[in-house]
């Protein structure tokens, strides 16, 4: 990561105080930025980049380009685990303002650190003036370590999904393009094909989310999709016993829907932050697209329960866990 100023390329280890760049020792640093617009009278602003610089937040003002790890996108894996390069982006040319808070004890979630970033930019906009912040380019979080004056490394930050082959593919034959031409035909001809249209988009969007973000839009994909009210879930515990043909008691045993909404509330609601794993999230998408082949009036894949036998989710006793989890 490094800011291209009038005066060369400087890296992190230049910007930041000695008590950041303590050798060997990695920290997680959370970074946003902004695109300055000015008053054409303070166009002329020095070459050597302004600093505010305190024992947890600094803000840099340059005029030049920033060289930045792109925000994370999702992954597949072939397993839990896997390494993924990311590779460096470059703003446009203007005046910036990037803002870092450092996190030495790594035990603050990366989304975590980025929220409360956000806050400090918002915060000192009431000083600095809205247009310091209202283009926005990137918020991000990274490990950071120092090694020396003229060495330092920045991992970039990704989310992994299990590929989870046999029950999402991808397929790729004749039969099933042919089979996606007729969903979207189902699509245009059904009743509610608008709120079909954003619940898809909500699921879309959940896939350049991280943890807690989410599993809050594919629960807002879920919601749109089937319910009226934005408090009775009953709508959606009867499209699963519609799908599996079991009345809606089986369905809470089964799949949780009462505790998965209470999760999404206490999180909306209560202002919480929390790791959600991919078992949750991946749960969440299964039920959305049972959800959607019933509303298309497409045969039943059964994702859900295929992925929660598959690797032996009880998803009542997990969610125990996850609620155990919730930090504010």
């Amino acid at each position: 990561m490094y800011l291209h100023t009038q005066k060369g390329k400087i890296g992190l280890n230049r910007i930041f105080p000695d008590s950041w760049n303590q050798k060997g020792v990695k920290s997680r640093i959370a970074f946003t930025a902004f695109e300055i617009t000015l008053p054409k009278s303070q166009y002329k602003i020095n070459d050597d980049p302004i600093k505010l610089i305190t024992a947890t937040y600094i803000i840099i003002i340059f005029y030049g380009k920033l060289e930045f790890p792109k925000k994370h996108k999702m992954y597949s894996f072939g397993s839990e685990k896997a390494s993924v390069s990311i590779k460096n982006t470059i703003s446009e040319i203007g005046f910036l303002m990037v803002c870092f808070m450092r996190d030495e004890e790594l035990n603050i979630q990366s989304l975590q650190a980025e929220i409360v970033l956000n806050g400090y930019a918002g915060i000192s906009s009431l000083s600095l003036g809205k247009n310091a912040i209202l283009r926005h380019i990137i918020t991000n979080s990274t490990d950071y370590t120092y090694y020396s004056p003229i060495q330092f490394t920045v991992s970039g930050r990704v989310h992994g999904m299990p590929l989870f082959e046999d029950i999402s593919g991808a397929f790729i034959s004749n039969d099933t393009l042919i089979k996606a031409g007729e969903l979207v035909e189902k699509l245009n001809k059904n009743y509610i094909r608008n709120k079909i249209i954003l619940s898809t988009n909500w699921y879309l969007k959940s896939f350049s989310m991280e943890e807690t973000d989410s599993f809050i839009a594919k629960w807002i994909s879920l919601e749109t999709l089937c319910m009226k009210k934005s408090t009775d879930i009953k709508p959606i515990r009867h499209i699963l016993s519609k799908v599996y043909t079991i009345n809606m008691g089986e369905i809470d045993k089964l799949f949780a829907i009462g505790q998965i909404f209470g999760l999404r509330s206490k999180l909306v609601h209560n202002g919480y932050r929390m790791p959600i794993d991919n078992k949750l999230l991946n749960l969440m998408d299964y039920l959305i697209e049972d959800c959607l082949l019933y509303i298309l009036d497409a045969s039943p894949k059964f994702q859900a329960k295929t992925f929660i036998n598959q690797i032996g989710l009880n998803v009542m006793e997990h969610l125990k866990s996850v609620h155990k989890l919730l930090i504010e």
